[in-house]
Parts: structure tokens; sequence; C-alpha cells
């Protein structure tokens, strides 16, 4: 079939069009010529339930709101008191032993000291509980209640009556990146609008390197492991500790991110994984507090690990290359 003139014009203007788009898409995508590589992404961790143990993955979806393993997003769930305040490790430790894991439309968790594991759905298409109003980091918030059993699940498991388990959905509007006036950001904005981040602390994203845990252990009498920090991207880089101070755009993978701060920790950090007890001399913030207090408000904890947020949306996998501009660059 022969197209008029006036249809075969159209169809080059739509043609034009999209390719302009295409061209425009590449060349906003492609990494500065002068970005430095600094090593490879070696671990990726999600960590689907707040202050719960992590999962180890191959390759995640990054997103705005932070890393998603096929819709289920990073720190989606948590638990909270029967006066909604929510529950951290640096409070109840015995939150790291809880394992989830991901089993087709279900997230599963278990734990040692248990026979019945908990099984809730990964997603809802509707409000089915009810939506709960919580404060947290100084913002209100609401999420939805995960059930009953949920609940009587957690509360034997705590061994403290009326806990709650809730879940960051979709169908409410999400928690946007908290304003932090006492503590410097590399880049003023928080990120595009959309980017939410839920139950997480402060970023969408936090980043370690090995070189800044060998640093530290090598001036704690017990080593840590990585986890200890909670990162969703851990790198193997040549560089020097602490170097990541300076790493102002990193690309990995499909993603490019911006670094938004260094993390300053918590007692959360004292944890040990393995035991779900914290540590009596208080390590390894004990140490770091010697050497890497780098912010001056009261409140703020020894620096360790960088929050990112994504500018570039994409697939990240183990063994991808890493690249970097530097804050003077």
């Amino acid at each position: 079939m022969e197209l008029t003139d006036s249809a075969s014009t159209l169809l080059f203007l739509a043609s034009s069009a999209i390719l302009r788009q295409v061209m425009t898409w590449t060349k906003r995508r492609q990494r500065p010529p002068h970005v430095e590589c600094v090593g490879t992404l070696r671990r990726i961790r999600f960590h689907p339930v707040k202050s719960c143990c992590g999962i180890e993955v191959d390759e995640v979806d990054c997103t705005h709101n932070g890393v998603n393993i096929g819709g289920t997003k990073d720190r989606q769930w948590a638990f909270v008191t029967p006066d909604h305040q929510v529950v951290h490790a640096k409070d109840e430790p015995s939150l790291v032993l809880i394992q989830p894991s991901l089993k087709g439309d279900q997230l599963v968790l278990t734990t040692p000291s248990m026979d019945t594991s908990l099984q809730v759905p990964r997603d809802y298409k509707s409000l089915e509980h009810p939506v709960i109003n919580i404060n947290f980091w100084r913002q209100d918030f609401q999420v939805m209640d995960c059930g009953d059993d949920a609940a009587a699940w957690i509360s034997k498991y705590l061994g403290k009556e009326g806990y709650r388990m809730v879940f960051s959905t979709r169908l409410l509007p999400d928690r946007p990146v908290p304003p932090q006036p006492d503590k410097h950001l590399f880049n003023a904005a928080p990120g595009p609008k959309d980017t939410g981040i839920g139950l997480k602390n402060e970023r969408p994203y936090l980043l370690g390197t090995n070189t800044s845990l060998d640093d530290l252990n090598s001036k704690l009498d017990v080593e840590i492991p990585m986890e200890r920090f909670r990162p969703n991207f851990i790198i193997d880089t040549h560089c020097p500790p602490y170097d990541e101070d300076n790493w102002r755009e990193i690309f990995i993978g499909d993603a490019k991110f911006s670094t938004l701060s260094m993390c300053d920790r918590c007692p959360i950090t004292t944890v040990d994984i393995d035991t779900g007890t914290k540590d009596p001399l208080g390590e390894p913030l004990k140490t770091l507090r010697s050497y890497r207090k780098l912010y001056s408000g009261a409140r703020r904890g020894p620096c360790f690990n960088t929050t990112l947020t994504a500018d570039w949306l994409g697939r990240v996998k183990v063994g991808d290359k890493v690249y970097v501009l530097r804050d003077s660059e």
C-alpha cells in the first residue's frame, strides 16, 4: 500500500522526533570522557525489612526510591511499637537475626529461635488493612498495617505485646527526603522531584568501600564485617581509605548517582549481626569517633559510608566497573 504525500510527511516527522529523543537520551546518558575508574561493584545488599538481616543479590534495578527487586523496595517494611514508633535494631538488637527472603509473591521471615515463619504479600492491589500514621525522622508519614498475624508473630519474637508490622505502599504518598539543616550536603537538591525514601532513614542509597573497612578494622581489636553498616553497594577499590568522601558523581552499570552526604552513624553499627547483641565497648562507634567525627552537630555521629541519590535509572550488577567524577572536577 502506497502512502500519500501527507502521510509520508507525518511518518517522516514522527520518525525524526523519535530519533532526536533517542539521540538526546543517549547523549545524556554517556559518561563524561574524563571519568576515573576506581574499582568494581563487588557486592549488592538489599534490606526489605528495616533493621532486619539483608539479602545478598547479584543485580538490582535502581529507581529514585532506592534499589528494587521485582517491584519490592529496599526498607519497604518495618515494625512499630504500640504507639506507632518505628522499631530500630539499636533498641531491639535481636531484629538483625530475622532473615527475610522473597519467594514468589510473598515476603518470608524466619528466625533461629522460632519454629514458625511469617509470610506477607510483597504488594497489595488495595488498602486491605488499616492505614497507620507514624512520625519518622520528624516527618508525618502514612503506612499500611500488615495484619494481625504479622503483629502476633513479631510480638511473640520480641516478647512484647502490641507490636505491629507495617508496609510502605505505593497506594499512599511516599515520604520525601528529610531536610537536614545541621548537615553539609554536597548537592543542595535531594534528587529528582519524585525521589521518595519510605522507611529508609535519610537517603535512597548507601555505598561503602573495602579500603575504608580495612582501615577501620586495622584500628579495632576485633574485625567487623561491612554488614554492620548496611550499605547497598560495596565497592572493591584501589583508592585510599575514605576516598569516597570526594566522589561526587558515580557511574555503575546503567545507572548514575550523585553523592549527597557522608553518612553519620548511629548505635545500630554496634549490633553483632551473628548474635543480635550490642558490643559492650560500643565498637566500632567508639573508634570511629576518634577520627571520623566530621559533622559538628551534637546529634551527629562519626561518618562511615556515603549516601547517594539516583540521577539515571537502570540496572547494576555485581562485577560492574565503577567510574567517578571527583569533587574538584
